[in-house]
């Protein structure tokens, strides 16, 4: 088995050119169904053997247009003309953990805040009851910053091209 740290950096290279990825800047450019070498996509530094598998899916900016007029032509819009693309992603432990501790936060806020507001309206006395919901949409709110800053691993940026990674193998973040 090759590992990464058997890897110099002309070996990357050469593999992820024929495997489809490179990166350029802070971009990962991956074509479909590439094949990433076994390098943390967030710093660079050899990655687990296990590798996360990541759906994405992306359409053009000019959709969010829609968003005006009414929520469910954007999503129906989007829906249908979006593009998608699985990718397994090789991570570190500390990336894959920080990653499934902010989604498990995200989703602890978005699914409290509901019985939040109700056992605040039931409980509480009614001088109090508007700032216990008040407190209840605030969860949601954080909720819905933190899934949507802190729920994706890397951001598509364009039809190939994969935002938030590491320049180059080796480098630390």
């Amino acid at each position: 088995m090759i590992t990464a740290e058997s890897w110099s950096i002309d070996e990357y290279a050469r593999y992820a050119l024929a495997q489809g990825a490179w990166a350029s800047g802070n971009l990962l450019i991956v074509s479909r169904d590439a094949i990433l070498p076994p390098f943390c996509v967030k710093c660079g530094r050899p990655a687990e053997p296990n590798l996360f598998p990541k759906k994405f899916s992306w359409h053009p900016q000019w959709v969010y247009i829609f968003i005006l007029f009414a929520i469910l032509i954007y999503a129906i819009v989007a829906t249908v003309i979006s593009k998608k693309m699985k990718l397994k992603v090789p991570l570190r432990a500390k990336h894959m953990e920080k990653y499934k501790t902010l989604r498990l936060a995200a989703a602890a806020l978005l699914l409290g805040c509901i019985p939040e507001m109700i056992l605040a309206s039931v409980y509480l006395p009614e001088a109090y009851t508007g700032y216990g919901i008040a407190a209840g949409f605030a969860a949601l709110i954080a909720g819905l910053v933190c899934l949507i800053m802190f729920g994706a691993l890397l951001r598509p940026t364009a039809s190939m091209n994969i935002t938030g990674t590491s320049p180059t193998p080796g480098q630390t973040s």
